[in-house]
């Protein structure tokens, strides 16, 4: 006995996947797009922003 409930919840899960692999392609992309100075701004930038 299949739930439906378990099928939406399949699909949703299924879902969230995709859209985790396409950001995780995304975010590996831009690292390459940058090099480690570009990293190290980022980084400053992003610890004066917290204070």
């Amino acid at each position: 006995m299949r739930n439906p409930e378990y099928k939406r919840l399949a699909n949703e899960k299924n879902k969230l996947v995709k859209q985790m692999t396409f950001m995780e392609q995304r975010l590996e992309k831009y690292a390459y797009a940058l090099n480690g100075k570009d990293i190290q701004q980022i980084q400053q930038a992003s610890r004066n922003a917290a204070r």
